[in-house]
């Protein structure tokens, strides 16, 4: 138990330095993997901080939202319609911003 403690507690504090490294709004950096989406190029989840990261096809775009549950991105990669299941279950739903292209 005390090791997994310890590897999450490494793995925030990992996460916040290079958030702080790189960034100016404190997110960090999460890899993400192509979905195969008409509306989705890719989604990636941090499941330490609880953030969806996922780039829009059409522009480019890329979001983060937060407090996402691991259940609902993995309802989300698994999705039949990937799309479909963006727009009922967590567009308006959760906190997002837009990470590219950033707003000033």
């Amino acid at each position: 138990m005390l090791k997994k403690v310890n590897a999450k507690l490494i793995a925030v504090f990992v996460c916040l330095l290079l958030a702080i490294a790189t960034s100016t709004r404190g997110e960090c950096e999460i890899v993400r993997k192509p979905v195969e989406s008409s509306a989705l190029s890719s989604a990636g989840y941090d499941a330490v901080n609880h953030v969806l990261e996922i780039e829009f096809r059409k522009n480019g775009y890329i979001y983060q939202y937060s407090n996402i549950p691991e259940e609902e991105y993995i309802g989300l990669i698994n999705a039949e319609s990937i799309g479909r299941y963006y727009n009922r279950r967590i567009k308006g739903k959760y906190p997002s911003y837009r990470k590219w292209p950033p707003r000033y």
